[in-house]
C-alpha cells in the first residue's frame, strides 16, 4: 500500500457509528487538513490484534537520491 498522508487534528473522538461518518470525515480533512509532499508516506498497517503492546518504532528519516 502507497499513499501519502494527510496532516489534520482531531482533538475529540470521531463517532464511526454516525451515519455518513466517512463523508464526514473526508470533508473536514478536506477544509481543514494539510496534503503532505511525496516523501510522507508512513503508513504502518497491522490486523487487529497483532500486538497487545504496539512496540515503539523508530524515527524515519527521508531517503536521499545520488543526482
Amino acid at each position: 500500500m502507497v499513499g501519502r498522508r494527510w496532516d489534520v487534528a482531531i482533538t475529540e473522538p470521531w463517532d464511526f457509528a454516525r451515519p455518513k461518518w466517512e463523508m464526514r470525515l473526508r470533508e473536514y480533512v478536506l477544509e481543514h487538513g494539510r496534503l503532505r509532499g511525496e516523501h510522507a508516506i508512513d503508513y504502518f498497517v497491522f490486523p487487529k490484534g497483532l500486538y497487545d503492546h504496539v512496540p515503539p518504532f523508530a524515527v524515519g528519516r527521508p531517503a536521499t537520491t545520488a543526482g
